[in-house]
C-alpha cells in the first residue's frame, strides 16, 4: 500500500574531511536551502481544504488491509513536512489512533500549515485573519468560526489603509493595535524604516477584513508571490516587541544558554525566519495581541489528547491550534448543527 510519511525525510548533509571549514559552511548551506526549496515546491503555505482528523492516523500508519489510496495525497498534503516531528512519539499504534479518534470527536477538522520553522506564526496570524473577517466572534465557534468561507463581505478582499464603516468594534480595535504597533517597534530598538514595508502588509491585511471573506484571506496567505512570508516574519518582530517589553518576567523562561540576554535570545531565536518557537514566544504573541490560544497535543503518548491555554485570561478572540512535536496546525470547531 501507498505510505504517507508523517514527515519528508530531509537527507543527510555531505560531509568531507577534504574540505576547508568554510567551504563545508556554504556545502551545508546549499543543501539546506536545496531542502528549503523543496519544501516550498512541495507544501502550500495553508492546505486550501479542511480536512478530517483521520488524516493524520492514516498519514502515518499504513496496514496492508486499509485502502490509503483515495485520501493519500491531502494527507501528505496537510502535514508539517521538513521539520522534526514524528506524530505517535512515545506511544503505540493503538494509542495514537485512540488520541486522533479522541480529538476528532472534539473538533470538525484541521488545516496544515507549511512545517518550515514559521508554521505557528503563520497559523496564529492566518486564524486570526480568519475569525476576525468573519465577524470577530471567536475562534471556537461564531460566525464563520469553523472556516467555511462564508464570512460576511463583498469577497473581493480590497486591501485599504483605513476601514470601512461597517468594521465591528473587534476588527477596530486590532487594525489599531497593528497600525500603531511600528512604533512599538521602535520603541524596543528596531528600524521603522527597515520594518515598514512588513508593518504596511500588516496594515492592508487587517485594514481588508471587514470587507473580505474567510476564503479572501486564505487566498491571499497561500500565494507563494503574495504577502505570506511578510506577515509572517512581522509576527517574530511583535514577539520580539513585546519579549522585550517585559525583559524582567519572560526572562525567567529563558533557555539556559541565553540566561540574562534576551537580546541574544530575539536576534538568534525569535526573528530568524525558520526557527520553531517554543513556549516563551507564543505567551509574547499572545499577550501583544491580547488573544487566547488553546493548544491541543497530539503527541501519541496517552489516549486522551492534553489541552494547554495560553493568552491573558479575558480575551476577545481565543484560537485553536494542533501541536504535534516540532509543528502547529490550525484546529476547526465542530459545524454546528442546522436546524
Amino acid at each position: 500500500p501507498f505510505t504517507v510519511p508523517l514527515v519528508m525525510s530531509s537527507p543527510p548533509l555531505s560531509s568531507s574531511s577534504s574540505l576547508s571549514p568554510q567551504d563545508q559552511d556554504a556545502l551545508t548551506l546549499s543543501q539546506l536551502s536545496s531542502i528549503s526549496a523543496s519544501i516550498a515546491s512541495t507544501t502550500p503555505f495553508l492546505t486550501t481544504e479542511i480536512l478530517p482528523l483521520s488524516y493524520l492516523f492514516s498519514s502515518s500508519y499504513a496496514s496492508d488491509d486499509e485502502d490509503q489510496g483515495a485520501n493519500a495525497n491531502a494527507a501528505g498534503a496537510a502535514q508539517g513536512e521538513g521539520e522534526e516531528e514524528k506524530g505517535g512519539s512515545g506511544g503505540g499504534r493503538r494509542t495514537w489512533r485512540k488520541q486522533i479518534e479522541d480529538v476528532g470527536g472534539r473538533y470538525g477538522g484541521y488545516r496544515g500549515v507549511r512545517g518550515d520553522g514559521n508554521c505557528f506564526y503563520r497559523a496564529f496570524v492566518f486564524r486570526l485573519a480568519e475569525v476576525l473577517c468573519a465577524g470577530g466572534e471567536g475562534g471556537k465557534g461564531g460566525k464563520g468560526g469553523n472556516g467555511d468561507g462564508n464570512g460576511d463581505g463583498d469577497g473581493n478582499g480590497t486591501t485599504t489603509t483605513s476601514l470601512p464603516p461597517h468594521a465591528s468594534p473587534l476588527q477596530r480595535r486590532f487594525f489599531s493595535l497593528i497600525t500603531s504597533s511600528l512604533t512599538d517597534c521602535s520603541s524596543a530598538g528596531m528600524d521603522s524604516t527597515t520594518l515598514s514595508v512588513f508593518h504596511d502588509e500588516c496594515v492592508d491585511l487587517f485594514a481588508s477584513l471587514p470587507s473580505s471573506s474567510p476564503s479572501d484571506v486564505l487566498d491571499l496567505l497561500t500565494d507563494e508571490g503574495g504577502p505570506s512570508e511578510y506577515i509572517t516574519w512581522y509576527m517574530r518582530a511583535l514577539t520580539a516587541v513585546r519579549l522585550k517589553a517585559d525583559v524582567d518576567r519572560f526572562s525567567l523562561y529563558l533557555p539556559e544558554e541565553y540566561f540574562g540576554s534576551m537580546q541574544s535570545f530575539v536576534d538568534k531565536e525569535v526573528l530568524p525566519m525558520g526557527r520553531e518557537c517554543d513556549q516563551l514566544q507564543i505567551m509574547a504573541l499572545c499577550e501583544y495581541f491580547g488573544v487566547g490560544v488553546e493548544i491541543v497535543y497530539v503527541d501519541g503518548r496517552r489516549e486522551t489528547a492534553k489541552v494547554h491555554r495560553l493568552g491573558p485570561e479575558e480575551n476577545e478572540v481565543e484560537i485553536v491550534l494542533m501541536y504535534r512535536p516540532g509543528h502547529y496546525d490550525v484546529l476547526y470547531p465542530k459545524a454546528k448543527d442546522k436546524d
